[in-house]
Order: C-alpha cells, then structure tokens, then sequence
C-alpha cells in the first residue's frame, strides 16, 4: 500500500497561546486551540502529536501482524486501518489489492 503525504509535516508543537503550529519558525498555523477550557493543554498536545501517530500507526498497519484467528486483534487491525484511512481520506491508495 503505498500512501502520499499531504499534510502539513511535522513536527507540530502545541503553543501555550492555543495554537499548534510547525516548528519551522512557528510560521504555520495548524490549529487553533480555545485556550480559556479546561481541556485546552490536552487538546493541543493531541493535535500536535497527530503526525508521529499516523507515522507509526501507517507502520504497524504495514506489518500487518495480525491474526485471523484472534478476533480482538482482527479488530484492532481493522480499526487501526479505518482510523488511517479516515485520517489520510484522498491520501491513501492501494497500489495492489493482494
């Protein structure tokens, strides 16, 4: 499966102002956080985080280490591919169907 990378690339950082931003020079502005709730910090590092998880995640799915016969890790490799594929929409392609 071969998948192109559209987005922003990372690293981001999350800002204490309420942005996640790029580390080239802050210049990019990925997301803007409302800093005033309560979730603000975690929100910000979650979001900042979003392009070392699909890294990893499109790298487990590729080792695709899972067995048919184990149904709860059938279903995790299902829902890990789900996850990457609603993450990635128009990025990911499937080069070869086997």
């Amino acid at each position: 499966m071969a998948r192109l990378t559209e987005h922003t690339p990372g690293p981001w950082t999350y800002l204490d102002l309420g942005e996640v931003v790029t580390d080239d020079n802050f210049e990019v502005t990925i997301a803007t956080i409302d800093y005033s709730s309560e979730r603000a910090e975690a929100d910000g590092n979650l979001i900042a985080a979003a392009p070392e998880l699909l890294e990893v995640a499109m790298r487990i799915l590729d080792r695709g280490y899972v067995s048919e016969h184990i149904g709860e890790e059938r279903d995790d490799h299902l829902a890990l591919a789900s996850a990457i594929a609603k993450a990635t929409r128009s990025t990911l392609k499937q080069e070869d169907a086997t």
